[in-house]
């Protein structure tokens, strides 16, 4: 998980012995951001934000979600607007 001014970049790279699968959760990321990830052959899998203020954030990610009223923007990422307190659980589609 990489973070800068207010993109969030979800699974930029993984090591060759974490490609097959695995989680992390509790990462501390943008703006009072906590975020849970999984994924699966490479790929993300499913991407859990916790926003601890209303928060706005742009994700970036090679795999796309599966929540319809997400719209990406033309350079494929996808800009979310967090209330404080909300939980926004995104799913992906594995081997995507």
């Amino acid at each position: 998980l990489q973070c800068y001014d207010d993109r969030l970049l979800v699974l930029p790279s993984l090591i060759d012995d974490w490609k097959a699968g695995g989680e992390v959760c509790g990462i501390a990321a943008y703006n009072g951001i906590v975020a849970d990830v999984s994924w699966e052959d490479g790929a993300l899998k499913s991407l859990v934000l916790y926003a601890g203020k209303a928060v706005d954030i742009t994700v970036e990610s090679r795999t796309l979600p599966l929540d319809a009223d997400i719209s990406l923007n033309p350079d494929g990422s996808y800009a979310l607007s967090l209330k404080a307190g909300e939980k926004r659980v995104l799913r992906y589609p594995p081997n995507a």
